[in-house]
């Protein structure tokens, strides 16, 4: 299990460590590193990096990162580039000693409603905006007496939002692992904001969720039970559950549902020889996967896959030493933030950005145009590590990537999704002030 105490750590940094964290390893463990690693900003800065040009990506060929603006000693969100919002509170200032138990999930619904889920101490909050991300409600949904919610992620079917999470119970005492898993349950409700149904079990006991998609009613989730990991659909009371891989090294998986209905799946295979890894895609064949590394993947981790038009795959991921600890290896030119598509018929893969961190995409099926944010440091600076600018990377069909900064400073859980009412974007993301609470922001680009 990969847990501290009772904190689960962002699902999107499956090496159970965050980025400034890893940075601040990379910086003093390495052999090539030296000095003390400066802290990341605690206040959104006043101050924005104008945007950056890019060059056409190749497998050798990368993308110039952003200039880094020296942040400023306020709590006031900063004006992001021309035709973004600035950032906007989507819920309130919260205290939590184990805020970061999951990632931001966000979805928006085919009339344009914003529903996003995170969670504070065990505490799911839902927070929903109707006006395209500038004004923001947020609700509570308190689970049993002596026991917490982990995890939750969103999908949306016709008129029907579902919320699946995991369930556990706080453990204490020498050698516990801070929670024991009770399994993962999901929830329902309409979209008008009725009430929340009571919740319902789904797969195994020990199971923690990885990733939650509906259609017509049938449930598709990925789950993983310490280094084992499962794809299962439940429909009314018909249940399945398949393989996906036994030996993964306990990292979450990413999934999404083709127009074909079947089910792909990208994760981090780290059962290989030393401390080696790649990253597997698989395609559902109605009894188990067909599966296969994307090329270019070694040491790659924490995987996001979307699907574009004709079931095309986009998958980004992040290359660096393996977290963890100070037998690692120093940062290397190479490392960095991968994008890889199989849009040709054939696997092509390139370097985003060197910045190792946080990262979420997604894609206009009609356009073709691909959207990605990354946020985190770039390893290859040293001596102190400093903290990164979140970026904003867009590419159309095959041509040249742009980049923007659109924060000069590091946030957690960065989340973009397109509106499919008006083809505008929305971004998310978690952010700490110096007085140690945590909030949850978002900007849109109509």
């Amino acid at each position: 299990m990969n847990r501290t105490g009772a904190a689960r750590l962002p699902r999107r940094v499956t090496r159970a460590m965050s980025t400034v964290a890893m940075a601040a390893l990379m910086a003093g463990c390495s052999a090539t590193a030296s000095g003390t690693p400066t802290a990341s900003p605690t206040a959104l800065p006043t101050a924005m990096t104008s945007p950056t040009a890019a060059t056409t990506p190749s497998t050798s060929a990368v993308l110039s990162p952003a200039p880094t603006a020296t942040p400023a000693a306020s709590s006031a969100p900063s004006i992001p580039p021309a035709s973004w919002t600035t950032p906007q509170p989507a819920g309130p200032a919260l205290m939590c000693a184990t805020y970061a138990e999951s990632s931001v999930s966000l979805v928006i619904d085919t009339a344009g409603g914003d529903h996003a889920a995170y969670t504070c101490d065990g505490l799911i909050r839902v927070a929903e905006s109707s006006d395209g991300g500038h004004t923001w409600s947020t609700t509570s949904v308190p689970p049993p007496a002596g026991e917490r919610d982990l995890a939750p992620l969103l999908a949306i079917d016709g008129s029907v939002l579902y919320m699946a999470y995991e369930r556990v119970a706080p453990a204490e005492g020498c050698g516990s692992t801070g929670a024991t898993d009770l399994g993962v349950r999901y929830r329902t409700r309409t979209l008008d904001g009725a009430v929340w149904s009571a919740p319902r079990a789904i797969g195994d006991t020990g199971d923690e969720l990885d990733a939650l998609r509906v259609v017509g009613g049938t449930l598709h989730v990925a789950v993983h039970a310490d280094a084992a990991m499962a794809y299962e659909t439940l429909h009314g009371t018909t249940y399945h559950r398949y393989s996906i891989a036994v030996h993964t090294g306990g990292a979450a998986a990413s999934l999404r549902l083709g127009d074909d209905g079947k089910a792909r799946v990208v994760w981090e295979d780290s059962d290989l020889p030393g401390d080696d890894s790649l990253i597997e895609y698989g395609l559902f064949t109605g009894s188990g996967f067909s599966t296969a590394a994307i090329p270019g993947s070694d040491e790659g981790w924490a995987p996001q896959l979307v699907l574009g038009a004709t079931d095309a795959a986009y998958v980004v991921w992040n290359r660096s030493a393996q977290p963890g600890g100070c037998v690692i290896r120093g940062a290397e030119p190479t490392d960095g933030t991968y994008f890889a598509t199989n849009v040709s018929g054939v696997w092509v893969s390139s370097r985003l950005t060197p910045t190792v961190g946080d990262a979420a995409l997604t894609v206009d099926v009609v356009t073709g145009r691909i959207h990605a944010l990354v946020s985190g440091v770039d390893p290859n600076v040293c001596c102190p590590q400093e903290p990164g600018d979140l970026l904003y990377l867009t590419q159309m069909a095959g041509g040249p990537w742009a980049q923007t900064a659109l924060m000069p400073v590091e946030v957690a859980s960065p989340v973009i999704k397109l509106d499919p009412a008006t083809g505008g974007l929305l971004v998310m993301f978690e952010r700490s002030a110096p007085d140690g609470t945590t909030r949850i922001y978002a900007m849109a680009r109509p």
